[in-house]
């Protein structure tokens, strides 16, 4: 665990490029490809770090980082945000898996009542959690025409997007799409 400041923005720095890697490697953007987002979280850890909302985990074999994680801190849960794994230097192990185990056996041993890997359907979750929340997703927006003009652009851009998955499928079958 980061035990200050420049140690916690030097453990960010190393998640973001392992982060990166992953997501970059499986044809994704990831999420410090931003520099704005990126800059928004240095920041934010310069703040709440200091505070104790904010730990950055480092899980190694020896030396040899194979992961990084950032989570939150709030009313005596550890909340899972973002990761880095170091796949090369994994070898046979999940580093995912391994990573959380001992995040949440920390947080356990730190006296916090909860560890909450959060929103997603990863397997490692399944396989860690022994409960889960169901999770409502409300979306808020102004009745004026630029939300109007955005709700539809956004539903034409998923409808086109299933239509190309379709074609896409279509050709890969060997089968002509229907016009």
């Amino acid at each position: 665990r980061a035990t200050g400041l420049s140690e916690a923005l030097a453990m960010l720095e190393q998640m973001i490029v392992l982060h990166q890697r992953s997501w970059i490697q499986r044809g994704q953007p990831g999420s410090f490809a931003s520099p704005g987002f990126t800059a928004f979280h240095r920041e934010l850890i310069r703040r709440a770090f200091p505070t104790g909302a904010v730990q950055i985990l480092r899980i190694s074999t020896g030396e040899l980082p194979i992961g990084f994680l950032y989570n939150f801190v709030h009313r005596g849960k550890v909340s899972f945000y973002q990761c880095g794994y170091n796949y090369d230097a994994a070898g046979t192990l999940q580093p995912g898996l391994v990573a959380q185990t001992l995040a949440i056996q920390d947080a356990l041993a730190g006296g916090f009542a909860e560890y909450d890997m959060m929103a997603g359907e990863q397997l490692y979750k399944k396989q860690l959690a022994k409960d889960h929340r169901l999770l409502h997703w409300v979306i808020l927006r102004r009745r004026n025409w630029k939300m109007r003009l955005l709700v539809l652009a956004n539903g034409a851009r998923r409808r086109l997007k299933a239509e190309f998955a379709e074609m896409r499928l279509g050709a890969v079958g060997g089968r002509r799409p229907a016009p």
